[in-house]
């Protein structure tokens, strides 16, 4: 039931249709890019933007997780995505994680929606850029997460009901505008994404998520390092200091 959610708006237009399906390769995103880029009859093409990787637990050095060849994108991954902290170098000296994580991590939830996928994925553009931030957490959340699938599937399947009669419920009021809601929603996402990708891409985010995989380490293997345990304080001068409002160093 995995293969039907995603994100990816193949038109620019058409992201409600295609919510339910699990993401492609980051490497099928950027050859897109890059064969729209050469069909284009555009004297100066733009380069493809940047395209960060996801990294679960299981896997030390992979792109966005997809289960089947062809799959479609993840929510939330069309347009221009910006750097991952993960892969930013954290200016206190801290090694970057080796767990890094996104909206990918979270995916197999995406069926809680349900009746309203369409709202809930709407700006979904906007969701990574602001998860990716508890990327190493979610990231070492993603196993857990796929091992509760059986036992999640009835309270999934129950909520889903209710979504169902709600949406009848309130159909013929909602209807009318539902459609104007849902593109308020998508401007909306995609408005602030530059502006959270900037953010989480930022020495202070690389900083976080590098504090952030420390903590799993020590939650993990029960030896907490210097930086796990003394991090937040560190992290509190460095966010007050004016090097937190810096460039981002990959």
């Amino acid at each position: 039931m995995f293969e039907r959610f995603t994100h990816a708006r193949p038109d620019g237009r058409s992201r409600r249709r295609y919510l339910f399906a699990l993401p492609v390769v980051v490497t099928s995103v950027a050859l897109s890019v890059s064969s729209t880029a050469a069909a284009a009859p555009s004297p100066t093409p733009s380069p493809s933007p940047s395209v960060p990787s996801v990294q679960s637990t299981s896997a030390s050095s992979t792109s966005a997780p997809s289960t089947s060849a062809g799959s479609p994108a993840l929510p939330g991954a069309g347009g221009a995505v910006g750097i991952n902290p993960a892969d930013v170098q954290c200016p206190l000296g801290w090694p970057k994680p080796k767990l890094k994580g996104g909206l990918a991590s979270l995916i197999l939830l995406a069926p809680a929606a349900g009746a309203f996928t369409d709202e809930a994925f709407a700006a979904g553009q906007a969701y990574d850029p602001v998860l990716s931030l508890a990327g190493p957490f979610l990231a070492a959340a993603q196993p857990q997460i796929t091992g509760a699938q059986p036992a999640l599937k009835g309270p999934v399947g129950a909520l889903n009901a209710g979504e169902q009669n709600t949406l009848n419920t309130i159909k013929p009021f909602y209807q009318p505008y539902r459609k104007q809601l849902i593109e308020a929603l998508t401007k909306a996402g995609n408005d602030m994404t530059p502006v959270l990708q900037e953010m989480a891409a930022s020495p202070l985010g690389a900083c976080l998520v590098a504090w952030e995989y420390q903590v799993v380490v020590g939650l993990q293997t029960g030896h907490y390092s210097t930086i796990a345990t003394t991090g937040l304080g560190r992290l509190g001068a460095f966010a007050r200091s004016s090097r937190a409002a810096g460039r981002p160093t990959p």
